[in-house]
Parts: structure tokens; sequence; C-alpha cells
């Protein structure tokens, strides 16, 4: 059973359909189950893609639809093998493993319960807009909005976590990989930018007054 006040403490309830509040706690609850790691990047994910959202205009079954599908986004790692997800050696074939199962594990999960739309939405959070994500190598042309928002919230999160395999990157130096990710053409300028104006920035500008 899941923890439901646990989840209810971290999800913003009232932006979820009734409908689909309760398969959405389950599907949280097993990920956290499976990699507390995951789920606590999720829920970061979604935050941050809300956020974005908000100052992008998004509102309405589009900030749903997206919030949901963020906080979804990594249901499929519940197929990976924990022995493989957490460790901090993993072969490159083992990574191809990581890849290519958790997205088709999160679309097949997803599926069975959301629209097309949101399925997509959250499979597609490993596409850049150069076509050098995975796994359709999707290009800008077939992201929209709402792809492009959790694509930089996504990558934001994993750069400020500390994960099994690397540490967290101070605010500066996730600045930095942004900008490189936009200038080679992966990453939504605009999104990257007003991202970094929420969550980045701020904490930089306040680490070196105080330095």
């Amino acid at each position: 059973m899941y923890n439901l006040t646990y989840i209810m403490k971290n999800v913003r309830i009232k932006l979820i359909k009734e409908e689909h509040r309760t398969i959405v706690f389950e599907l949280l609850s097993k990920l956290k189950a499976h990699s507390k790691e995951s789920f606590v990047h999720s829920i970061d994910v979604a935050d941050k893609s809300l956020a974005l959202a908000r100052v992008l205009g998004i509102r309405g079954v589009h900030l749903e639809r997206l919030y949901v599908a963020s906080l979804l986004h990594d249901v499929g790692k519940v197929y990976v093998d924990e022995s493989i997800l957490h460790n901090s050696n993993t072969t490159e074939e083992e990574r191809e493993y990581i890849r290519v199962v958790h997205i088709e594990g999160t679309r097949s999960i997803l599926s069975e319960y959301f629209d097309e739309e949101l399925v997509d939405l959250a499979a597609h959070h490993h596409e850049r807009l150069n076509s050098s994500g995975y796994p359709m190598h999707l290009n800008a042309k077939k992201l929209g909005l709402l792809d492009r928002v959790l694509q930089v919230a996504d990558v934001t999160s994993a750069l400020e976590m500390s994960r099994c395999y690397k540490d967290a990157y101070a605010p500066e130096q996730v600045i930095e990989i942004l900008d490189k990710l936009v200038s080679r053409g992966e990453l939504d300028k605009r999104c990257v930018r007003e991202i970094e104006r929420l969550f980045l920035k701020p904490i930089r500008d306040k680490s070196q007054m105080s330095s």
C-alpha cells in the first residue's frame, strides 16, 4: 500500500484530475519503493516543470498534462534491475539497457491509464531539438513547448542532484552545462534562460555574496 500522506505532501494534488489521482499515487509509490533516488528526482522535475510552465504562460489542461507527465516520466525505471540502476560503474551495454527499458517501460505503463499526448510527452524527455536524443531521435519540428519544458527541467534536476554515480553540480556549473547544450542545439534557449533565472542564478548569486 502506498504511503498516501507522504506522497500528498510532495505532490500538487489540485493539479491532477480526480480520476487520475489514485493511479498517480500508486505509480509514484512503486517508483519510490524501487528507487527513492528516481522518486525524488521525479518530484523535483515536476516542480521545475510547473514553475517554468507558468512563466511561459502554459495553463489549463496543458499544465495538468505536463505536471502528470513530469511526475511519471521515469516510472519505467521500475523495470530496470536495481543492481544496474544504482550501480556507479555501469558498462555502456548496461547504460543502453537503462535507456531503452525505462523509456519503453514508461510508455507501456502510462498507456494503460492516460491519453496518447501525455504518454508521448513523458516518453520524449530524452529527445533533443537537434535529433541527438533518444529513443526516436526527434527534432525541433516534432517537439512542442511542453516537450521542451520537461526536457530542460529533467536535465537541470539531474545535474543538481547527487546520484550514486556522481556528485551534485554547483549552480554555476549547471548554468555552464545548460548553456553548452543550448549552443549545441539540444535544449530550448528560452526554457533554459527561464529555468536559470528561476532556480539557479538566485542560489549562485547568494553564494557569491556570502563568500
